[in-house]
């Protein structure tokens, strides 16, 4: 079993995490919402429940196995097999993006512009969801394809946007695998309003 497949598998009867129900309270339209590295697609269900059109990208061609088949079956649910790098977020335009700790997995080379795509594609008053690997992670190491962050690398990435939430946290736990694992994980929450919108 795949790395990523053997992920679903023990993830997949997770409860939606905590800091997305948080988000969906800032909602100002519940229209249209992107859900990044969808897994299992926990979130996906609780975001349509609560009333959004959901995008769902997914990098790993097994994630289907593992996805409940009302949720394929929704006429409000799309699953896309493609790595967010790749994916072309120009036409489309979201009130409500997810990245629960997807996006640390953007290799350095293709981070900030995949980053910066993203928050071009939220709309006025869109709200994100997301987290960022801080430089303490024990997965950073001088070989590791993910990306590591300074505290103010992660905070300059929002500089023009209303940063609602930000907490930093660094504990000792296993990952999804059960592999022993020290994080250090900066959480966001973060609205594109009038104010802080992007040129």
């Amino acid at each position: 079993m795949g790395v990523w497949k053997k992920f679903y598998q023990n993830t997949k009867y997770n409860t939606t995490a905590k800091l997305l129900i948080e988000a969906v309270k800032y909602c100002k339209n519940k229209r249209n919402a992107l859900d990044i590295g969808c897994g299992a697609g926990k979130d996906s269900v609780f975001l349509l429940k609560e009333g959004f059109r959901v995008l769902a990208i997914d990098s790993d061609n097994s994630v289907a196995e593992f996805i409940p088949t009302e949720l394929l079956k929704s006429e409000n649910f799309r699953l896309v097999i493609d790595s967010i790098e790749k994916f072309d977020l120009t036409k489309y335009r979201f009130d409500l993006i997810n990245a629960q700790y997807s996006l640390p997995f953007i290799s350095k080379d293709e981070f900030f512009p995949c980053i910066y795509r993203i928050i071009d594609s939220m709309s006025q008053d869109g709200i994100f969801v997301g987290q960022f690997f801080g430089l303490h992670d024990s997965w950073n190491k001088p070989t590791a394809k993910e990306t590591f962050l300074s505290k103010k690398q992660a905070v300059n990435i929002f500089n023009n946007l209303n940063i609602i939430k930000l907490e930093e946290f660094e504990k000792d736990r296993p990952d999804a695998s059960g592999r022993d694992k020290h994080w250090h994980v900066f959480d966001f929450i973060v609205e594109k309003n009038q104010q802080f919108a992007r040129g």
